[in-house]
């Protein structure tokens, strides 16, 4: 077993595991991450709107809901 420890292939299945592990597995929880913290972003700011919206109205006015 140790014999293929030092193979010169065994480095490069190596390289190819950190790459596949990289590529694969590391940036899709990235962009999904990214994604969550996009999707978040714009539900605070439509919320942040929408009380900007209701502060601002008229006392008097007749409420729509």
């Amino acid at each position: 077993m140790k014999h293929l420890l030092r193979h010169p292939l065994s480095a490069v299945l190596l390289a190819l595991v950190v790459l596949f592990l990289a590529f694969f597995v590391v940036l899709p929880t990235l962009t999904v991450i990214f994604h969550l913290i996009i999707g978040l972003a714009i539900i605070w700011v439509l919320f942040s709107l929408f009380k900007v919206y209701r502060h601002h109205q008229h006392p008097g006015a007749p409420s729509r809901t």
